[in-house]
């Protein structure tokens, strides 16, 4: 499949279902975690700066957005994702993403060595994961295509490598599997990525690799306002 992400078609306020080729009829928000440096990382870097996507993979742990959320104290996951995105946006977003009160309520209850996503990035632990949901499924190959370059590209999953992995976390995505049956997309700007499908996913293996909300008839990519 060529680069697609739904969002581009919209305004935030249409179904997203609504707007996914007719053969897929569900879909998932997959929520890109927080990032956890090493204590030596940071002793190594004390000037402030953002790991790379490299040190990231070698030495960096996922951070999940529901173990920040409750010790941050924001009520909801929905009021927890309007705090990341009017931080990454500094509040100059969407409408939605200007509650600076909980971007600061987040941003203290991190440590030093936490950091949040990139929001121009796919991460390279999602990325991981995405291997590893493909695997249970005994897909030996995915298709991948970057935004702004017609090209399909493949990669064999047993022997995928780091610098596989690196590439891909550059910049927006989309990967599917060789029968496109499911398929995972990333746009510029964003927290969360989309995976969409023609089979039904349930919660149990959803959760097993990915975090993130459940896509219904009636959910928009302003999911937040829904949910509070």
């Amino acid at each position: 499949m060529k680069y697609f992400h739904p969002i581009m078609n919209s305004s935030g306020n249409e179904k997203i279902l609504n707007l996914l080729p007719s053969e897929y009829k569900n879909a998932w928000i997959i929520f890109l975690p927080f990032i956890e440096m090493p204590d030596e990382w940071i002793k190594e870097n004390s000037t402030p700066t953002f790991p790379t996507n490299k040190e990231i993979l070698n030495v960096g742990r996922p951070v999940s957005w529901e173990y920040l959320r409750k010790k941050s104290n924001i009520n909801s996951i929905a009021n927890f994702s309007i705090a990341v995105n009017t931080k990454l946006t500094n509040g100059f977003g969407r409408e939605l993403y200007t509650r600076t009160d909980l971007s600061q309520q987040l941003t203290d209850a991190l440590s030093k060595n936490v950091f949040f996503p990139q929001e121009d990035n796919l991460s390279v632990f999602v990325i991981k994961s995405i291997f590893d949901f493909f695997s249970i499924r005994d897909c030996e190959k995915i298709e991948y295509a970057f935004i702004d370059d017609e090209n399909i590209y493949s990669l064999q999953l047993d022997s995928m490598t780091s610098e596989d992995i690196l590439k891909l976390s550059n910049g927006p995505i989309t990967i599917s599997d060789c029968d496109k049956d499911y398929v995972f997309t990333f746009f510029f700007d964003e927290v969360s990525a989309l995976l969409f499908s023609k089979d039904s996913i349930s919660d149990v293996v959803f959760k097993r690799f990915f975090e993130g909300v459940n896509v219904d008839k009636y959910t928009i990519f302003n999911w937040e306002e829904q949910y509070k």
